[in-house]
């Protein structure tokens, strides 16, 4: 069997947000895969989507660390953030 890597295709495609749709309304930085099948993403709408790449959507989402830049893991089970605020 072939993966994605070989054959250069497309296996899901992980949308905008839109109405009554969960996703980035703003640029993504950074990625992270969570095991095979889960993804995390954050960037500068201050909102971290973790998403199923089975269902090609976004099943959970927490508003808080504003990325701006490569800031995202995931250890032992926890999510882990940078976060950028600019000083006055």
């Amino acid at each position: 069997m072939e993966n994605n890597l070989d054959t250069k295709s497309i296996s899901s495609l992980l949308g905008r947000a839109e109405w009554n749709y969960s996703g980035h309304s703003n640029r993504v930085f950074s990625v992270k895969f969570v095991d095979e099948n889960t993804l995390i993403s954050g960037g500068w709408d201050s909102v971290i989507h973790l998403w199923d790449v089975r269902q090609s959507k976004s099943v959970k989402s927490f508003y808080g660390p504003h990325l701006a830049g490569d800031s995202l893991d995931f250890r032992d089970n926890t999510i882990l953030t940078g976060c950028y605020a600019a000083k006055n």
